[in-house]
């Protein structure tokens, strides 16, 4: 009886390296940044408004997307779950595998009747990849571009691109996940216990920014040609960074103040705290008692003035069910309390690691 291998032929380093350096690539793609916008909003009773992303930010991540998802690829996803369960044990194995299963059967455009799986197929074989019109007469159950038109007039288009948009984002999800929970550690295990190491460097083939040396010492400098590349000012980085949802609650009290962008970008890089930088703005911090905030709260609707309030601005952190209460007064006094001052410094701090 044959026993079992514990150590990976050179085509299995191979393909695992593929695999890393394919999710690798995914990961600082900006269509998978908290950047990337991809929400619907109602709009005129039955009719929604689809806001999306950069659609060269998306094209460029597909690239690295069908290297995992193509079966005939050595870094599909199932392949390399498989060689790594082989050498490395069950780990998160099982449970990858469920999410990612779990998303291929679910419903992403029910309007025209597919799954998340036969979704990602057809742009993928039919508008994307290929036109699969030679290849449909011979293989009648392959997607085309005819095939591609007939689903997208059953469904909404603006619902048939974000759902795609959905699913590749959902998708990617897993393969990040697994990139961090197994594939770099068994990566990483082979090299320093077996010694073994794949036959080409991991790396980014179409370069990792928007100038860096080689190892030769030649420079190279791509020329952005979409948003929020490296050449922003610090005023549209904070604009971008304030409308991620992290920030959101910052956001809110930010806008309240009316503080000009530029002078706001000055102010965050210079404080030491969210208190230093509300004294920075001109404000006095009021500490009330959590009760009396809440009182403030009921008393006064959001928006409308009372009491001098002319905002009043409540956040409800749902990971942990606690409220944070910051109320701006006329007079530039913020009312608040010691817990809210403690969370909004860890935002702060948050945001200016990212500057």
């Amino acid at each position: 009886m044959d026993k079992k291998p514990t150590v990976p032929t050179q085509f299995e380093v191979n393909s695992l390296a593929a695999f890393i350096e394919a999710a690798t690539e995914l990961e600082n793609e900006p269509f998978f940044s908290p950047d990337d916008q991809l929400k619907l909003v109602s709009h005129g009773g039955d009719k929604i408004i689809a806001v999306l992303g950069d659609r060269f930010h998306f094209r460029s991540a597909l690239v690295s997307f069908r290297r995992i998802w193509l079966e005939k690829e050595a870094s599909y996803f199932y392949d390399v779950l498989k060689l790594i369960r082989k050498y490395e044990g069950d780990l998160f194995i099982d449970w990858l595998r469920r999410e990612h299963q779990r998303i291929e059967k679910s419903p992403y455009c029910s309007g025209a009747g597919l799954t998340a799986k036969q979704l990602v197929d057809l742009w993928l074989n039919a508008v994307f990849a290929h036109h699969n019109i030679r290849q449909k007469t011979k293989k009648s159950h392959w997607h085309d571009r005819v095939d591609f038109d007939r689903y997208a007039a059953k469904s909404s288009y603006a619902i048939f691109e974000f759902d795609f948009r959905k699913a590749v984002r959902d998708f990617g999800c897993c393969y990040r996940n697994a990139l961090k929970l197994v594939a770099r550690p068994a990566f990483n295990r082979w090299g320093k216990e077996l010694g073994l190491k794949p036959e080409f460097k991991i790396g980014a083939p179409f370069g990792s920014g928007i100038e860096e040396t080689t190892a030769e010492g030649d420079v190279i400098i791509r020329r952005p040609s979409t948003e929020f590349s490296g050449q922003e000012t610090l005023e549209q980085k904070l604009i971008r960074l304030l409308a991620r949802y992290e920030f959101s609650p910052l956001a809110a009290i930010f806008r309240s103040l009316q503080i000009p962008p530029q002078q706001l970008v000055t102010e965050i890089l210079r404080s030491a705290s969210y208190e230093d930088l509300l004294q920075r703005a001109g404000l006095k911090i009021q500490l009330e008692a959590e009760s009396n905030l809440e009182k403030l709260h009921v008393s006064i609707m959001p928006g409308c003035e009372g009491n001098g309030i002319i905002a009043e601005l409540p956040h409800l952190e749902t990971s942990t069910g606690k409220t944070f209460y910051t109320a701006i007064h006329e007079e530039r006094r913020v009312l608040t309390h010691q817990p809210a001052i403690e969370f909004f410094n860890k935002k702060l701090q948050r945001l200016k690691s990212l500057f």
